[in-house]
């Protein structure tokens, strides 16, 4: 292989594939959010919103799967959008017992321009794709 051959392969293949992976994981939890399952019950009552998902109530879904540095290119993504809140499990996929808070969920708690509301989801330690 030659660097540009790499470069291609890496491209077409991991690289999109991962965001096809990420794009699927986010779907996943839209619907446990918002498909009025048990667990979007729940989640309702606490903060009203749920139900009222809409462009009629100017709450807005924006699923986006980040490149590089994932909590920069959050933090980053929500500056340049103005974002109120983020969202943010407090572990990623890859959960250690005991362990309090991701990397991820850290570093964006620490240079979010925003609040950040951070969630667990005990019954479930990542989601099967």
């Amino acid at each position: 292989f030659n660097t540009q051959q790499q470069e291609k392969i890496h491209d077409e293949f991991i690289d999109k594939g991962l965001e096809r992976v990420g794009y699927k994981i986010l779907d996943k939890a839209e619907r446990d959010v918002f498909d009025g399952s048990p667990l979007s019950a729940r989640f309702s009552e606490g903060w009203g919103l749920v139900s009222e998902h809409s462009p009629m109530t100017g709450i807005r879904l924006v699923k986006k799967v980040f490149a590089g540095h994932i909590y920069k290119s959050i933090c980053d993504y929500v500056t340049e959008v103005k974002a109120d809140m983020v969202f943010i499990g407090r572990t990623g996929r890859h959960h250690v017992e005991g362990i309090d808070l991701g990397s991820v969920t850290e570093n964006v708690l620490r240079y979010a321009p925003c609040n950040v509301f951070i969630t667990q989801k005990e019954q479930n330690k990542g989601w099967q794709i």
